[in-house]
């Protein structure tokens, strides 16, 4: 399902909640606050490279790698996610889809 995703898919979801998986508890909501397209299709995908940026409510950060995520119109994505920098009293992580 990622390869196919493209970053309008992500658009229409701006300012959505998806819910990181902690542990089989525990969930951290990340609000999806932006969705930047490359200018350039990539030849191994056929589609345009483009980034998410989520945010986070909480102080401190979680390390880069894969987390489980969960959101109404996707159900569980599997993505790397990279914190990039705190932002409103939370931390930014960034997604890369090649």
């Amino acid at each position: 399902m990622l390869a196919e995703l493209t970053h309008t898919d992500f658009e229409s979801q701006l300012g959505s909640t998806f819910n990181l998986q902690l542990n089989a508890t525990e969930q951290l909501p990340l609000a999806l606050t932006q969705v930047q397209a490359a200018g350039q299709v990539t030849p191994v995908t056929q589609r345009r490279s483009f980034s998410l940026i989520f945010r986070s409510s909480l102080p401190g950060h979680l390390p880069q790698g894969t987390y489980r995520l969960t959101q109404a119109a996707f159900g569980d994505l599997e993505l790397f996610l990279v914190p990039i920098g705190p932002a409103a009293g939370g931390m930014q992580y960034q997604a890369v889809f090649g």
